[in-house]
């Protein structure tokens, strides 16, 4: 079976192949010096423990993690069948999955970016590179059945991309500072689920785009058109990789935070002024008086207005 190759496909297989085309995987500047065999090591037990399981726990998909040594690709393409995933072990041998693993290989040697395409076995299977420094240090494989829709494949493609290009960001950062296989033996853990009381802040999160999102929510939640679309592109990042890794961190929804904010300062206007329920709608980040209605009574149990007049009643009995 003959395949052509070029930046953006893998073609020969039953579709097109595509581009993971909304997760913006960068390849990093030319390594310093070469990555050490412990290195290596201790970044794909990190990239198992802090990517994949998240992904996996997300999604419910399994990936394979490749390692790849200091031969590089030229070791993977001498391997005379390819790494074997679950979804494929009764046809890994098979002509058209090592056909499939081959094509995927050209495309790496191409450009070291994620990619995906239907394979002739009828199944979903994407690659997304590892590099540190420049350095391609794994390779992530996800196989579904081709059953999967193939917009909800895709996202999921993103996902992981998304997910790694953080990580290998991380990982250049403690690099930098000398300490990858001191770093790397320590596992981040996710936070403490937060109540009303206890809702995330700038100082209960490890993750510095986490802090930040938390920031901006906290100072402009009166911006109607504030949400994780928005500040995922002020923070340049993945919207859909933002939501996971704000709730991994914080055990909250990002977009529940949000809402939980703008209802704090509706409740602080409704018991300290007298303006409108329109007014009060309008200057806590709800653009229409009627859905914050429904979205406030949903938080609390209450309309704004029955909120106001329980409020004006526990003022009077103080």
């Amino acid at each position: 079976m003959s395949r052509r190759n070029s930046a953006s496909n893998v073609t020969g297989a039953k579709a097109p192949a595509a581009t993971a085309s909304a997760a913006r995987f960068h390849t990093l500047s030319a390594p310093r010096k070469p990555l050490a065999p412990s290195d290596r090591t201790a970044i794909i037990a990190q990239l198992r423990r802090e990517v994949v399981a998240r992904f996996e726990r997300q999604t419910g998909s399994a990936v394979m993690v490749i390692p790849v040594g200091s031969g590089g690709l030229r070791a993977l393409e001498a391997a005379r069948n390819p790494p074997t995933q679950p979804v494929c072990r009764t046809a890994a041998a098979e002509s058209v999955c090592v056909d499939s693993w081959r094509a995927h290989l050209e495309e790496l040697r191409n450009s070291l970016r994620p990619h995906w395409h239907r394979c002739d076995n009828e199944k979903w299977c994407g690659v997304v590179p590892v590099t540190v420094h420049g350095t391609l240090v794994g390779v992530c494989r996800l196989v579904c059945e081709g059953d999967k829709a193939r917009g909800a494949f895709q996202r999921e493609v993103e996902l992981l991309a998304g997910l790694v290009e953080n990580f290998t960001a991380d990982m250049r950062s403690r690099r930098d500072a000398g300490a990858v296989a001191a770093v790397t033996s320590e596992p981040r853990q996710p936070l403490e689920c937060p109540t009303e009381e206890t809702r995330p802040s700038t100082t209960k999160t490890r993750h510095p785009q986490v802090r930040r999102a938390v920031r901006i929510i906290e100072h402009r939640a009166r911006e109607p058109q504030l949400n994780v679309g928005a500040i995922a592109r002020e923070l340049g990042m993945n919207a859909t990789y933002l939501a996971h890794v704000f709730h991994e961190e914080t055990g909250v929804r990002m977009s529940h935070f949000i809402a939980q904010r703008r209802i704090e300062i509706a409740k602080s206007l409704l018991e300290t002024t007298n303006w409108q329920i329109k007014r009060i709608a309008f200057e806590s980040g709800h653009g229409n008086a009627n859905w914050f209605s429904h979205v406030f009574r949903k938080h609390t149990s209450e309309t704004p207005r029955a909120y106001r007049n329980h409020a004006i009643q526990r003022g009077a009995r103080s």
